[in-house]
């Protein structure tokens, strides 16, 4: 068909690559970094308080006895 973009899809396609871009750019950053790794070792932190109060929950092959 070869038909050219619309102003609609131009604009789209601008705004999702300024997303992309930006997500990349912040995800390099070393706050970023740090923020993921305090935000991983707070889930485990938890999840060990957990398992340790309640029992394991969520394993494999654990089934009912």
């Amino acid at each position: 068909m070869q038909l050219s973009p619309g102003s609609n899809s131009k604009t789209y396609a601008d705004r999702v690559d300024g997303k992309m871009s930006r997500h990349s750019r912040l995800s390099k950053s070393r706050e970023f970094k740090k923020q993921r790794r305090d935000r991983k070792e707070q889930r485990s932190s938890k999840t060990k308080q957990l398992e340790n109060r309640e029992g394991k929950q969520y394993e494999s092959g654990l089934g009912f006895r």
